[in-house]
């Protein structure tokens, strides 16, 4: 079953897909995958989708959502910052656990790049996610594009309404954003969880550097639950091979299989 479903934050619709199970018996485990920065809920050669329909057919539900200023989701882009984006993954893994059929005590979340982000801060939010799995996950936020580096890469500047902002392929960002960044540091964060984490990378990820799983490997080892870091040769940020795409989807579900069902 495949459901359009809607839910609000600050007064603002976010809209995203559910994904659930069919002829199951009792609860089934829920999942929350959230994109990357100026990402949607299909993500590029729809991975999100794929994922999503893996996870239906391992008897898991999932919930692939746009933060607000994204996708389908009202609000601006150019308002949002990364607190606002962890306020929106948590509303929605409230949504998500109150859901009818969901299993409440077994929930997991996946995250692509800057949403990998979102989702190690979340996890910390929120002691019923027990499963955290980031793919290509930004760990020190400040040595990325949107952050120290926006300036130096010469991402060009705009006047909007008063404002102004970084434009970022038609993407408008706000200073705000830049200077929330600063805020948070995810590994930190996912390591006061309880979650088992999965951490998978790409060694020839242009965007975010391998060397970021390690700081998530660091952080989280003896800190919170198990972690495993899953590393795919010759895979770019995000997987853009058959085969690259298909080792992503398959570790994935087997490994959110086991700790979420077994």
């Amino acid at each position: 079953m495949r459901k359009q479903v809607q839910f609000a934050n600050e007064g603002q619709t976010i809209f995203g897909i559910l994904h659930y199970p069919e002829d199951t018996t009792g609860p089934v485990p829920g999942v929350l995958i959230l994109h990357g920065f100026t990402g949607t809920k299909v993500e590029p050669h729809r991975v999100f989708v794929k994922m999503a329909e893996r996870l239906v057919s391992l008897g898991i539900a999932a919930l692939r959502f746009d933060f607000r200023g994204s996708g389908d989701s009202e609000g601006d882009f150019a308002d949002m910052t990364l607190t606002e984006e962890i306020s929106d993954a948590v509303v929605a893994v409230d949504y998500l656990a109150d859901y009818p059929g969901i299993d409440s005590t077994k929930m997991g979340l996946i995250g692509l790049s800057l949403g990998g982000a979102v989702s190690a801060c979340t996890a910390k939010l929120r002691p019923n996610l027990s499963a955290v799995v980031l793919w290509s996950a930004v760990a020190d936020l400040m040595k990325t594009a949107i952050g120290d580096n926006v300036k130096a890469l010469g991402v060009p500047m705009v006047e909007v309404a008063g404002r102004t902002l970084y434009d970022f392929g038609g993407n408008l960002v706000g200073m705000e954003f830049i200077e929330d960044l600063s805020n948070h540091n995810p590994p930190e964060e996912l390591a006061g969880s309880n979650a088992d984490v999965l951490v998978i990378h790409g060694d020839h990820d242009p965007t975010v550097p391998l060397s970021h799983s390690e700081i998530y490997r660091s952080a989280v080892a003896g800190s919170c639950g198990n972690i495993k870091v899953k590393i795919i040769s010759g895979a770019d940020h995000i997987y853009n091979s058959y085969h690259h795409e298909k080792e992503l989807i398959d570790t994935t579900g087997e490994w959110l299989a086991q700790k979420l069902k077994g």
